[in-house]
């Protein structure tokens, strides 16, 4: 469950999310508010580890 403060923010990311939910890399939307989110948890490195890393994203994985 993710908590946001501002409600435009949590209203786009879960129509963003929803848009999304055809792609098997995309966590599982399952509700959406004003003020949260619920979704899948995925254990995976964010993109900022990624990078801290020193991994190089490819165009597929841009797209």
């Amino acid at each position: 469950m993710k908590i946001c403060t501002n409600p435009e923010y949590a209203i786009k990311e879960g129509d963003v999310l929803k848009i999304a939910q055809e792609s098997s890399t995309i966590q599982r939307l399952y509700e959406a508010g004003q003020n949260y989110i619920i979704m899948e948890y995925l254990e995976r490195s964010t993109l900022f580890q990624y990078l801290d890393f020193g991994w190089v994203l490819s165009g597929k994985l841009m797209r």
